[in-house]
């Protein structure tokens, strides 16, 4: 590897580690409004930087983050057929009721 394929390792390991703090660090803890707008604009700069080092990281980066997404969403699926099951089998309804409690805290909408 010569020195500037290494700098330009360097540089997408930096840029794709930012996305990945901001994207899963800082976004869910964000309230308001304006926060999030300026954390848009530092995830989208990082992002047309990356595009700007090297386009094959770019798209690889992009696709990393929707298999994610998906993944994410399956396990999801998967996570309320489960809870489905056991609110069949269980008749104590205020147990019933803890569990979709509990249920609709983890869910992704």
């Amino acid at each position: 590897m010569t020195e500037q394929e290494l700098i330009k390792w360097g540089e997408v390991q930096y840029l794709t580690g930012r996305l990945d703090e901001l994207v899963y660090k800082a976004v869910p803890n964000v309230l308001d409004l304006h926060g999030s707008r300026k954390l848009d604009v530092r995830v989208q700069k990082y992002l047309d930087k990356l595009k700007a080092v090297d386009q094959i990281a770019y798209l690889s980066y992009v696709t990393h983050r929707i298999n994610r997404h998906h993944d994410k969403v399956r396990g999801q699926k998967k996570m309320d057929e489960l809870f489905e099951s056991i609110i069949a089998a269980v008749e104590d309804p205020a147990l019933v009721q803890r569990i979709r409690d509990q249920k609709s805290k983890y869910s992704l909408e």
